[in-house]
């Protein structure tokens, strides 16, 4: 893995572009970003998450974090429009 290879940005398709959703990463639960600060740390992704626009979402999406080969993210994604 070399920090200039960065994984490509997941994109959430299907979603409400006017709703607002909470993104959290729920495992694992320590940091596994090889570089930093990563997206792990800006959006508090580890720490109860953020909230973003469906339209950021759908049309920016998430840049991974560069990750040591073989590792897994669990993401949870949770409108928080609606109960």
């Amino acid at each position: 893995t070399h920090s200039a290879n960065l994984p490509p940005r997941i994109r959430f398709d299907g979603l409400d572009m006017d709703a607002t959703y909470r993104l959290q990463c729920v495992w694992p639960q320590e940091n596994p970003s090889i570089t930093g600060p990563s997206i792990m740390e800006t959006a508090a992704l580890l720490d109860g998450g953020s909230v973003f626009r469906g339209a950021a979402l759908v049309n920016h999406g998430l840049q991974l974090p560069l990750l040591y080969p073989d590792t897994c993210l669990i993401l949870y994604l949770q409108s928080v429009d609606r109960p």
